[in-house]
C-alpha cells in the first residue's frame, strides 16, 4: 500500500521529522508505517511517496473505509 506523507517546516532553522501511524480499514488496525524527512530549510515543503505499509489484500478487500492515522511524530533540529 501506497502512502504519501506531506512535510512542510514553518520553523526558522533547518529540521529533520520522524511520523509513526497505523493504517485502518474499517475502523480496525491492519498494520504500521513509518515516514520521515530530512533536513528541511525554512519554509521547505517535502512529500515522502515512499511511506508504505505492508498490508495483506484479504484485510483489506472488502473495506468501506481505508485510512492512515498518525500516532506519534517529532521533529529533531541542526
Amino acid at each position: 500500500m501506497a502512502i504519501h506523507v506531506d512535510y512542510a517546516n514553518h520553523g526558522d532553522r533547518r529540521y529533520s521529522y520522524f511520523v509513526e501511524g497505523e493504517v485502518l480499514a474499517d475502523g480496525k488496525k491492519v498494520n504500521d508505517f513509518m515516514s520521515t524527512a530530512e533536513n528541511l530549510a525554512p519554509g521547505q515543503k517535502f512529500t515522502d511517496k515512499n511511506a508504505g505499509a505492508l498490508v495483506n489484500a484479504d484485510e483489506i478487500k472488502d473495506a468501506k473505509k481505508l485510512e492512515c492515522k498518525t500516532s506519534k511524530a517529532s521533529r529533531t533540529d541542526f
